[in-house]
């Protein structure tokens, strides 16, 4: 009985050494995978006005969709009508609402 107890401890040993030499493995290609996006975090933020520049960029192409939508939207929903559609139709050109 004591030898049955002493091999499974080491069975039990060698199992988490396994398991630990495993998360190391892993932890080591994670730590390798992640480091080109590392570096490229660590460069964007040591430049703050290139942030700036790529954000107002968005922001001004965001906005320039966004004012296209919204005149899409409101032809669709006939809050205005588009260039054209005064032709066959007896609404004066300007409305008040």
């Amino acid at each position: 009985m004591i030898i049955f107890s002493y091999q499974r401890i080491s069975v039990i040993k060698v199992h988490r050494l396994f398991i630990y030499r495993y998360k190391l493995v892993v932890a080591e290609v994670i730590h390798e995978k992640l480091e080109p996006l590392r570096r490229k975090v660590q460069e964007y933020m040591s430049d703050p006005q290139y942030i700036e520049q790529v954000l107002d960029k968005g922001s001004e192409r965001a906005s320039v969709i966004a004012q296209q939508t919204w005149q899409d939207v409101k032809i669709r929903v006939g809050l205005e009508l588009n260039e054209g559609a005064y032709e066959n139709c007896q609404l004066p050109k300007k409305r008040v609402l």
